[in-house]
């Protein structure tokens, strides 16, 4: 993400997501504005875990929108390898479950899920600090979207991990970054 992204972002964030992403640990607000930023723009990471009625962020969500993210190099990266939008949504899909019928019935006695109420789990948030790590040790002054990919293979566990194992790539992904950042 250019410095641009980073004050438009500040810029744009209300007072409440501020809050809530200075809340984390003070050297994860970086890695946490770069993730808001995957929010802001076209609400990717809460469209993600909407779509799957998750009223949390975790690292499926995290990678569905690495993937959404077509112009970084994570996305790059993972279509080098085979690795889709689609394939990788029906993935969470299946491993994680939609949960309608759940959600059906809360709706029909007026209970609706609430956007605000979506945080981080913990592991996405390892997850970040990871990526983070990531950056530093490249000597990247920026948290970009091949860093949280990293961060989600160097973690190893998770879903969004597990995913990438299904895939036959997880151990494939670092390899095939560093390649492309040349």
């Amino acid at each position: 993400m250019n410095p641009n992204g980073l004050a438009l972002l500040r810029q744009e964030m209300t007072n409440e997501q501020s809050r809530r992403f200075n809340s984390y640990h003070p050297d994860l607000c970086g890695i946490c504005l770069v993730a808001a930023f995957m929010v802001w723009r076209g609400g990717t990471l809460s469209e993600e875990a909407l779509s799957f009625h998750h009223q949390y962020i975790g690292t499926e969500h995290l990678l569905l929108g690495l993937l959404r993210e077509q112009e970084g190099l994570a996305a790059l990266a993972l279509a080098k390898l085979g690795v889709a939008l689609d394939p990788v949504r029906a993935a969470v899909a299946e491993k994680m479950g939609r949960l309608r019928a759940a959600v059906a019935e809360k709706m029909e006695r007026g209970d609706q899920p609430v956007e605000e109420e979506i945080d981080y789990v913990p592991r996405a948030r390892k997850v970040l600090s990871l990526a983070l790590d990531e950056a530093e040790r490249q000597g990247s002054a920026y948290v970009r979207t091949e860093h949280i990919l990293l961060g989600i293979v160097r973690d190893g566990g998770g879903a969004g991990a597990d995913i990438l194992d299904t895939f036959g790539v997880l151990g494939k992904v670092r390899a095939q970054v560093f390649e492309l950042l040349g």
